[in-house]
């Protein structure tokens, strides 16, 4: 897989994600499955932790529009997994937490969401933040 290729779906994962999980806390909020508690709770967790990769993703590709990818973009990367998974567990992580609340019961105190969602972010959040500044450096 390219290093083009790897941003691409990375991109993908880190804005898709991070407005799908908002977009699941607004939805549950609306349908009253997650009161406004929970909702603040999560957005102020989960928006200020996934806005500075969203960001510098979106600053890379609006920096780079219309200029064709060099050859350094088109390499192969050696093993495109570990660049891969762990923007893709955060956001598994943050999505798989709102869900056991929601739906099965879990993590029925708020203190135990809130961990649930810093431990979370805590533990791939840091290997997600690496990835990001490895592909898109500061995004300019």
């Amino acid at each position: 897989m390219t290093v083009d290729r790897e941003r691409k779906i990375i991109s993908i994962v880190f804005v898709g994600g991070h407005l799908l999980a908002c977009a699941l806390v607004g939805i549950f909020l609306l349908a009253e499955w997650i009161d406004s508690t929970d909702a603040t709770l999560f957005v102020s967790i989960a928006v200020p932790a996934l806005t500075p990769y969203t960001t510098i993703v979106l600053k890379y590709y609006l920096s780079r529009s219309g200029h064709p990818a060099s050859a350094a973009d088109l390499r192969v990367e050696e093993n495109p997994t570990l660049m891969i998974l762990p923007p893709f567990c955060l956001l598994t992580v943050l999505v798989s937490v709102i869900v056991a609340r929601v739906f099965f019961n879990r993590l029925a105190s708020v203190e135990s969401f809130a961990t649930a969602l810093l431990l979370g972010e805590t533990l791939f959040g840091v290997y997600a933040g690496m990835v990001v500044h490895t592909l898109f450096g500061n995004g300019a």
